[in-house]
């Protein structure tokens, strides 16, 4: 984290909004804040203690393979706004790692992702099916996006959901961690019920469905696994071609020049041995 800074602290990077005029713009790098990104982590020993105890860590503290996020500054920024983040005085673009949590799930099973294109993608090809979160012709992709989001984040089929309706229903005291009206309207529409949804999901992923409903840690530890491979593709990058990269999430953001050159690369760029080493992915299944 410290050269993958220190080789952002050489750029400039201006974080902007559409309403720049009114919002105001932000300069970091070499003519404005320094950037300083860190690692956020929880501490999980209390609540989780005999589950932590059974982890094989090879001598690292559990909690520090748990989770791990950046954040601050243009993670901060609104997805719409982040369109509008200059790099070296050029525009910026992003490309976003299709379906991450299920990709990082089958490339541990067989070694091999289950999508590199995105739905956009797809859906220009006429292949949309394919899609990770594409298992009824009638079912929103967003409705099962989120249906996938709690079978990996959550323990057991009935906590699901529960916590699916609640979202469904609106009941969430943080707005944003609600449905919005139209996907309440196409849920009902689409005439299926939760346990049929987790059962076409199920389904069409048959050889990785022991990753579900394991629960919390499962969650933080897909989440670990994908803030190290974005982290590790983004300092390759910066390492071997000599232009930034940030990174949000599942997201790398660069100068538009160099768009074909991410695209082609990002899946093949290897693992960071270290993070491999004590990586607890082989574990949630026994969670």
């Amino acid at each position: 984290m410290k050269d993958y800074c220190g080789f952002l602290n050489k750029q400039q990077i201006i974080l902007s909004t559409k309403n720049y005029e009114t919002d105001g713009v932000s300069y970091y790098g070499s003519f404005g804040e320094e950037i300083h990104l860190k690692r956020n982590y929880s501490n999980y020993q209390l609540r989780y203690h005999e589950v932590l105890k059974r982890f094989r860590n090879n001598g690292c503290d559990p909690n520090f393979l748990l989770g791990g996020r950046s954040g601050t500054l243009w993670h901060s920024a609104k997805r719409e706004d982040r369109l509008f983040i200059l790099i070296n005085g050029q525009e910026s673009r992003k490309v976003d790692f299709p379906c991450s949590h299920i990709n990082l799930c089958y490339r541990q099973e067989q070694n091999q992702w289950y999508q590199t294109a995105t739905y956009k993608e797809l859906v220009a090809q006429g292949r949309d099916h394919e899609d990770a979160y594409i298992v009824s012709p009638s079912l929103p992709r967003d409705i099962v996006k989120k249906m996938v989001e709690l079978m990996l984040n959550v323990k057991g089929r009935s906590a699901v959901s529960n916590v699916f309706n609640k979202w469904l229903k609106q009941k969430n005291s943080k707005k944003d961690r609600n449905a919005s009206s139209k996907l309440v309207r196409d849920y009902y529409q689409a005439g299926y019920s939760n346990i049929e949804i987790m059962d076409l999901i199920e389904r069409k992923h048959e050889s990785i469905k022991s990753y579900f409903y394991k629960g919390k840690l499962a969650g933080q530890i897909l989440q670990w696994e994908e803030a190290n491979l974005i982290h590790h593709i983004a300092h390759t990058l910066q390492e071997k071609f000599g232009f930034p990269v940030l990174t949000v999430y599942d997201e790398l953001i660069f100068e538009e020049q160099h768009l074909p050159l991410v695209k082609r690369l990002m899946f093949t760029l290897g693992d960071c041995e270290i993070c491999a080493h004590y990586s607890l992915m082989s574990q949630i299944k026994q969670l």
